[in-house]
């Protein structure tokens, strides 16, 4: 996809890497076309579905019931098919998200619907694509204007590869070693803020432009 450009557009690019991620991560898809399938109608619906709720034919609001409509199908095909690899031992309990909520019951021994898990897989999905995608463009873009930064996490990073064999997943200690790294996300995720409307409470007591913000504020 930019192989041999000289200038990307990098929101598009990290948006289909994050649907793509979250396909595999929570249903194990690894079939392109049927990724690029979901995605399509995935974007309908997120185009949509935070519109004014005029429900009538060729408004997005219409459109992106359609299409959620068309994922539910999709993601109730892909439910029925991993209960029955689950049946015949060819899928785990463990595998990911969809074969944990099919397996895993509440204290009554209650087991969720097939419907209750497409519609939490759907909302799972719409809850962390956009603001995954926001932050990570916006990580990008902030290493790429403060080069000093990107070098140090760059220099992180390969540390932790090196001391890994080719081709090793890696391991929640691997994750913890990446302090820099975490700070910057952190820092860019607090200047820039991928989801609006959410209070921030001060932890110390802070200075700024000759005002104090108390803690607890």
């Amino acid at each position: 996809m930019c192989e041999g450009k000289k200038e990307v557009k990098v929101f598009q690019i990290v948006k289909l890497y994050a649907f793509e991620l979250a396909c595999r991560l929570f249903m194990s898809l690894e079939e392109s076309n049927h990724i690029a399938k979901l995605g399509s109608l995935f974007n309908i619906f997120l185009k949509g579905i935070l519109e004014l709720p005029i429900n009538i034919p060729g408004t997005r609001f219409y459109r992106a019931n359609k299409a959620a409509a068309a994922i539910r199908t999709e993601l109730m095909m892909i439910i029925k098919a991993r209960r029955v690899e689950l049946e015949e031992g060819k899928a785990s309990s463990s595998q990911d998200l969809l074969s944990h909520l099919l397996t895993s019951s509440d204290e009554n021994g209650r087991y969720l619907t097939e419907k209750d898990i497409a519609n939490n897989i759907l909302l799972l999905l719409f809850a962390g694509h956009d603001t995954s995608t926001v932050a990570i463009t916006l990580l990008i873009k902030s290493l790429g204007e403060h080069p000093d930064v990107y070098n140090k996490v760059l220099e992180e990073q390969l540390g932790i590869s090196k001391a890994k064999e080719a081709g090793e997943l890696l391991k929640w200690e691997d994750i913890q070693k990446m302090k820099y790294s975490w700070n910057v996300v952190s820092e860019v995720i607090r200047l820039n803020p991928p989801a609006t409307g959410a209070f921030r409470e001060a932890l110390v007591d802070i200075e700024y432009a000759g005002y104090t913000i108390p803690k607890g504020w």
